[in-house]
């Protein structure tokens, strides 16, 4: 028991010594991590989650962090600033999707005309598109929810919409079909 305390006691000072002598800039990284383009440490994100986020997003910052539970399951909805997308991580690091931000030419064919159809019954416009690869998802087997990944991944693609004060959203999968929506609501609500 003394030689394992002994050795915690090495290691903590080890690491406080060591994170002392590097210098930080004002975001609070290293000269190695901005180099690397990894992302900071915030509080509230499990290793994992940030580790995660470094593989897909390591040049974009964090706008918004968004924390779900689903019995006892932690998800974590981050979004990225100027546009870079966002990205749903489970706790233990399980990509559940990543969104990227796309152009009309990025779109498949048969999902450009199903939302331009929408757009000419609604009297709507497009102001962003995005692209959503599903890469797992919660589902509940034998009573417990559990992420299950899905291979291989499911692509959706959402345009949010924008009419007279209302504002909305449409998500269709890559055959063109529509998956859900669309779903308005007052803009400022």
């Amino acid at each position: 028991m003394t030689k394992r305390y002994f050795m915690v006691l090495i290691i903590s000072i080890f690491l406080i010594f060591d994170w002392g002598c590097q210098s930080k800039d004002e975001k609070g990284m290293t000269r190695s991590e901005k180099q690397a383009g990894v992302v900071q440490a915030i509080p509230e994100l499990p290793p994992a989650v940030i580790g995660a986020i470094n593989r897909f997003f390591a040049e974009a910052e964090i706008d918004i962090v968004e924390t779900e539970k689903i019995n006892g399951i932690t998800l974590y909805d981050i979004e990225f600033k100027e546009n870079r997308g966002e990205i749903e991580v489970a706790e233990d690091g399980t990509v559940i999707d990543i969104t990227t931000v796309i152009t009309w030419q990025e779109l498949p064919s048969a999902v450009a005309e199903t939302i331009k159809k929408v757009l000419d019954e609604t009297g709507a416009i497009a102001v962003r598109l995005e692209k959503a690869e599903v890469q797992a998802e919660v589902k509940e087997e034998s009573g417990k929810k559990v992420i299950v990944r899905i291979t291989p991944p499911i692509f959706l693609y959402e345009a949010e919409l924008s009419r007279d004060n209302q504002r909305g959203e449409i998500t269709v999968n890559q055959e063109g079909k529509i998956v859900e929506g669309p779903k308005w609501e007052n803009n400022g609500n």
